[in-house]
């Protein structure tokens, strides 16, 4: 009862503190810091009548989540090495001690272990649990490990630690918490659609809540909410911006086979996906708003090998706008499923194999009112990546093969290529990459031959550029970045595009796979333009930060064209005045 009511007083001072929120993916590189709270008796008391952790197995990680941390960056940069914690000499006992005391201490060290205090808890084991309390935050809430809780070695007090892992009765453990984000943007030159001149200051805001509970080792039962805002605007929201009081998550995980060496769960409900580097799946955190999804996933995991198998139905952010009051609902007419395994060799090799199929049968109306009768893209793919000494690499592609329109057969496909290196004897330890990103186009919009290849559900954000321009759709980006570690709550990140159209008579999608420019003779050419993206990032508490950025587009060759600017266009409308694009922005996120 004491216990019903500690956490009833403690929600209800938590739900007093006012919520803000901020926008999209950046992946944020965490720095494990302490963080001093005050004495909480309530939490005090809890610790120390707690009875004794029951062995018990632990719910694993069920999906194929990406290692990269939630914030726009390097894709998948490894975690730097950490050095050994030095071992610290003991204090020297008082002169004055006495020698009743001195056996006392001298028997404990004995029965414990020089170093450790009544719970066999040395430095090491501290700054473990220490590390485990500032990473339980995953890209996916639903993948969040709060287990650091019941560790008698972890010595802090993060926000939002008291509704976590909380025991109740014999066999559930219940966590709750959430995030509070808040992102002002000030855009020139690339509100609505980019470099048409119009211009936009406005603050998005956003405000996630969790509640996931366990029962025993069988059962899982999750819900994540979520309101996203946008205020301040002159111009319409995009539909990534707005969501009032809608669910993200809604499922049950149940274990269907608990093996010697693998187990297998089975989800059904509402549900976010995030697969291998979101290239391709990913719930799109950079948005105000997150993608998700409607279904069914089967999951197989064992010690170095795990695979997902899902039928889901896309969640469209199209129903936002323009008044978003009613629960958001699936595309019926649209299917999206797929298999995905990953093989684990060691810390260091990762590789990934994938089949995927969106299936569209319904005649659907393109943007530029172009009415397509359904299709249905498959892709082959995978991804390798690895890391030998200070040298890290990644390689992943695919082919795609299909119906579109009912008239011309899909062949199309994407590759990657990075090579990068940890500096990590250089002066604030800088991790460097250069990659190539190449997704096919089509050559003759006139043929039988549909080449555009379809990026399915990405975070573009994360590669081609910050400013959202680009998609993994007929282009070709050749880039470089660099990551710097300032301070041990600081980072800085560089990056710089170099953008080329595969295919000239194609479109130039953005980074939703609209097109938004196109001119159907090829007479533009394909210098799409460079763009350059500056990001620091201040980590004040483990569970908060706060990021600057700046971006700038330099207009390639492709918009001083008169087609491009004023001419007929393909499948887009065209419009284009010519001129560079900025963008500002400031975001602080918090976790409870």
């Amino acid at each position: 009862m004491k216990r019903i009511i500690a956490v009833s007083v403690s929600w209800a001072l938590l739900s007093g503190v006012p919520a803000a929120s901020a926008d999209e993916n950046a992946v944020a590189f965490q720095t494990v810091s302490g963080e001093f709270q005050p004495p909480d008796p309530i939490l005090d008391y809890a610790r120390q009548n707690a009875r004794p952790a029951r062995e018990s197995s632990v719910t694993p990680v069920l999906s194929q989540e990406a290692t990269v941390e939630e914030a726009p960056v390097a894709p998948e940069p490894p975690p730097a090495v950490e050095e050994e914690m030095a071992d610290v000499a003991p204090p020297v006992a008082e002169e004055a001690e006495a020698p009743a005391e001195a056996a006392a201490a001298a028997e404990e060290a004995d029965e414990c272990g020089a170093g450790k205090d009544e719970c066999g808890c040395d430095k090491k084991k501290i700054e473990a649990a220490k590390k485990a309390a500032a990473t339980a935050y995953k890209p996916l809430y639903y993948d969040n490990d709060f287990s650091y809780i019941d560790d008698p070695c972890y010595k802090g007090c993060l926000l939002g630690d008291r509704f976590k892992q909380m025991h109740l009765g014999d066999c559930w453990v219940v966590s709750v918490g959430g995030e509070f984000r808040m992102r002002q943007h000030s855009e020139h030159n690339m509100r609505a659609k980019p470099l048409s001149g119009r211009d936009d200051d406005f603050l998005l805001y956003r405000t996630r809540l969790f509640a996931n509970a366990k029962y025993g080792d069988w059962l899982r039962l999750y819900a994540e909410a979520i309101d996203a805002q946008s205020e301040h605007e002159k111009l319409q929201p995009r539909n990534i911006e707005v969501n009032r009081a809608d669910m993200l998550n809604l499922f049950a995980d149940v274990r269907a086979l608990d093996g010697d060496n693998a187990d297998v769960w089975v989800r059904g409900g509402r549900q976010e996906l995030l697969y291998g580097n979101q290239r391709l799946i990913s719930p799109l955190d950079w948005s105000n708003t997150r993608r998700t999804f409607d279904g069914l996933k089967g999951m197989y995991k064992a010690e170095k090998l795990s695979a997902d198998f899902f039928w889901t139905r896309n969640v469209p952010f199209s129903q936002h706008l323009p008044d978003d009051h009613n629960f958001d609902n699936p595309n019926q007419s649209e299917e999206f499923m797929g298999a995905y395994a990953t093989y684990k060799k060691d810390a260091n090799q990762t590789l990934e194999t994938f089949f995927l199929r969106l299936d569209e049968q319904d005649p659907v109306t393109a943007p530029s009112g172009t009415v397509v009768n359904g299709y249905d893209p498959n892709l082959f793919g995978a991804r390798w990546y690895f890391i030998n000494g200070d040298w890290l690499h990644e390689v992943e592609g695919g082919y795609q093969f299909g119906d579109y329109n009912r008239n011309q057969d899909i062949q199309a496909g994407y590759y990657v290529i990075g090579l990068g290196r940890e500096l990590k004897n250089v002066k604030w330890k800088p991790t460097v990459w250069m990659y190539y990103d190449w997704a096919s186009g089509d050559a003759d919009p006139n043929d039988n031959v549909h080449g555009t290849f379809n990026q399915y559900f990405p975070l573009g954000h994360k590669y081609f550029g910050f400013m959202d321009i680009i998609a993994r759709q007929n282009i070709q980006d050749i880039n470089a970045t660099c990551l710097l570690h300032l301070h041990e709550k600081i980072t800085l990140l560089g990056w710089y595009h170099v953008f080329y159209l595969e295919e000239e008579r194609d479109a130039l999608y953005n980074a939703a796979g609209v097109p938004i420019y196109q001119d159907p003779t090829g007479s533009a050419g394909k210098d799409i333009g460079q763009e350059i993206d500056l990001l620091l990032t201040y980590k004040f508490k483990p569970r908060a930060d706060i990021m600057v950025g700046y971006s700038h587009f330099f207009a390639g060759d492709y918009f001083d064209s008169p087609v491009i600017q004023n001419g007929t266009a393909g499948l887009a409308t065209n419009g284009s005045n010519g001129r560079d694009a900025d963008f500002v922005y400031t975001q602080l996120s918090v976790q409870f």
